[in-house]
């Protein structure tokens, strides 16, 4: 080995060991713990701040931390596909039945407002259009209704089954809710007409009125006699009537059916259907304001069925007003003083002035010329437009500021005529009426009434 050789060996032992000794003496800055100033008060305040320690670099490695990744962004939330849905989709089906009656009523509404109405029992069925309305408010009606079942030995109680598709809701049980109940029947009768029990041989159904609710009675060929309310939750069972149809057909017999049927223009009265199966095919004859559009001939039937309504009539229901022609009542006449005459069919004759009233009897031939003179004279024409104006004269809100009118109505075999005049009396109807505008004339002291002159010429 060369002298040079062992020259540079000893120099690089030499820095080696010199390299060795600075890096253990010095300590590494991960582990240096700073050293807190001396709490002795400094004796020069002008001595210079002590030296700060200088970081000197470590030649151990340090890890590194791994790089912060950013949140994942969450991606949109997937919403579950709705089934398609379209304007001729089944929005409500509605089956309504009780078997005492043998109803059985059903009802199919689409999305776009079309209904399909059927009767299963008659066969009938109808179609409307536009009835987005109805299908809402019966999507809001049925969806949250609860029913309890029908009891097994009710066969008066009224079924229903309801289905909701567009909602996947169905609702079977007793149907009891009066407003439902009233609302289904009204609904259906406007479509098919109102439901009659098989075998109905005369029958007469009347619609809602702020009187009373809907209600039907029907007698069948096999002498049962049907009475019930729309409202009924539990329809009664039929009774055992057989003298009711001979009657009602006494009382038919000779009377004539328009079928375009027998109105009047009267306020808040109910719409009213009478049907009529005594011989072929039954007849249906709407009706409004019976007691102003009736004839003679009809009036003694429709009394008769008239009178089991009022069997069960609610007490507590207001009374309707009575109309200036009382259905019971052949010939009214009214004065512009006020005076009032009333004959009735079975001879009591109504006498009213501002002072006095009472009731006499007069014979059937009395009746009859009366009748008839006031018929013969030709003034008096089919409508009872003035017995109208005469009802809302009457009236506490109209009496005052109504002009004072004569009116005289009559109830004949082919209709209800009538007529009011202001001023003199037409010359034909004096002499018609004179025997009773004398009655009335004797029925109010002259001191506190009189009769105008122009009613005397």
């Amino acid at each position: 080995m060369s002298r040079a050789w062992k020259w540079r060996r000893a120099v690089l032992w030499f820095w080696l060991i010199m390299l060795l000794a600075g890096c253990a003496g010095t300590p590494s800055p991960a582990l240096e713990t700073p050293v807190a100033p001396s709490a002795t008060p400094a004796q020069d305040s002008e001595a210079a701040p002590p030296p700060s320690p200088r970081a000197v670099p470590s030649v151990y490695p340090t890890a590194t931390q791994p790089p912060t990744l950013p949140a994942a962004t969450p991606g949109p939330t997937r919403t579950p596909a709705l089934p398609a849905t379209s304007l001729d989709d089944v929005a409500v089906r509605v089956r309504l039945s009780a078997s005492t009656i043998a109803l059985d009523r059903r009802l199919e509404a689409t999305l776009g407002g079309q209904v399909q109405a059927a009767d299963k029992t008659s066969g009938l069925s109808a179609a409307r259009a536009n009835q987005s309305n109805l299908v809402r408010e019966m999507q809001l009606a049925l969806g949250n209704l609860r029913l309890e079942p029908v009891p097994a030995d009710c066969a008066g109680c009224v079924l229903l089954e309801a289905e909701l598709p567009s909602l996947e809701r169905q609702v079977t049980g007793w149907l009891r809710d009066p407003v439902l109940l009233a609302s289904l029947e009204n609904y259906f009768a406007l479509l098919l007409g109102p439901h009659f029990p098989p075998g109905t041989a005369v029958g007469l159904r009347r619609s809602a009125s702020p009187y009373d609710v809907a209600q039907t009675v029907a007698l069948t060929e096999d002498g049962r006699r049907y009475l019930w309310k729309a409202t009924a939750g539990e329809i009664p069972a039929p009774t055992s009537a057989p003298d009711d149809l001979p009657a009602l057909a006494a009382a038919l017999a000779g009377a004539a059916l328009l079928p375009n049927g027998y109105v009047a223009a009267c306020a808040n009265v109910p719409v009213e259907t009478l049907v009529v199966a005594l011989e072929g095919a039954p007849v249906y004859v709407p009706i409004i304001c019976p007691a102003l559009a009736l004839p003679s001939t009809l009036v003694p039937a429709y009394q008769w069925l008239d009178r089991l309504f009022a069997s069960q009539a609610d007490e507590a229901a207001p009374p309707a007003p009575a109309p200036a022609l009382p259905l019971a009542a052949v010939l009214v006449y009214q004065r512009q003083d006020g005076a009032r005459a009333t004959l009735r069919a079975d001879g009591q004759l109504g006498l009213q002035s501002p002072a006095a009233a009472m009731t006499v009897t007069v014979s059937a031939s009395q009746m009859l010329s009366w009748t008839a003179a006031l018929s013969a004279t030709g003034l008096l024409a089919p409508g009872a437009e003035p017995l109208l104006e005469l009802t809302e004269a009457s009236s506490p809100s109209t009496r005052a500021s109504a002009p004072a009118r004569a009116t005289v109505g009559l109830r004949l075999p082919a209709g209800v005529v009538s007529l009011s005049w202001s001023g003199p009396t037409p010359a034909p109807l004096a002499a018609a009426l004179a025997e009773l505008d004398a009655r009335l004339d004797a029925l109010a002291p002259t001191s506190v009434w009189r009769r105008p002159r122009s009613e005397l010429l």
